[in-house]
């Protein structure tokens, strides 16, 4: 089903989100609603929380 989704980003593809950097190991979409998820690892100062899930609405490439 996954294969006809217009992504917001792509696996391995640089991210921002609030004031952190990190890298997209995965995505997903949620069954209702549709939004898409993504599994990002973040470098440096994460906040205790290196790796996050994360709707794509806020995130942006870096």
């Amino acid at each position: 089903m996954q294969e006809n989704i217009d992504w917001l980003f792509d696996v391995g593809q640089v991210v921002q989100f609030h004031d952190m950097i990190g890298t997209v190991l995965g995505r997903d979409i949620s069954a209702l609603g549709g939004c898409q998820h993504f599994y990002i690892e973040f470098e440096g100062e994460s906040h205790g929380r290196p790796l996050r899930t994360v709707r794509g609405q806020f995130l942006v490439a870096a």
